[in-house]
């Protein structure tokens, strides 16, 4: 299911995406209901594929691969999501597809400007 811009814009934290020492992140808020991504299907920045090894989610202070299963997402936390060693700052589109246990696949696009963090 391909989600409404406008639904990813409350999850999304816009303004959030920055160029960090370990790669580009960007923030996440669940504003609805606790959920569990089962498994990120397909990450690409600007057109072009991620690597899932190369892309970690942090939650709660737990770090969680790309590849791994059963991450959790809660209500009302912020988890930050990070491709490691992307540096490069400006305008950029990430496209997921991700299934999740509560809703199934979904697909989604965000749009941001990437800012430099202090100490890159």
């Amino acid at each position: 299911m391909l989600v409404p811009k406008n639904l990813v814009n409350q999850v999304y934290r816009v303004g959030s995406m920055r160029v960090e020492e370990e790669g580009l992140a960007m923030e996440f808020k669940n504003p609805f209901m606790s959920a569990t991504i089962r498994k990120f299907k397909e990450i690409k920045i600007d057109g072009t594929n991620f690597p899932l090894e190369k892309f970690k989610v942090i939650v709660e202070g737990r770090t969680f691969s790309g590849e791994n299963e059963d991450i959790p997402f809660p209500v009302g936390k912020v988890v930050k999501m990070v491709l490691e060693g992307y540096k490069k700052p400006g305008k950029h589109e990430i496209e997921m597809v991700i299934t999740t246990r509560e809703v199934g696949e979904l697909k989604f696009k965000i749009e941001d400007n990437a800012s430099m963090d202090q100490g890159v």
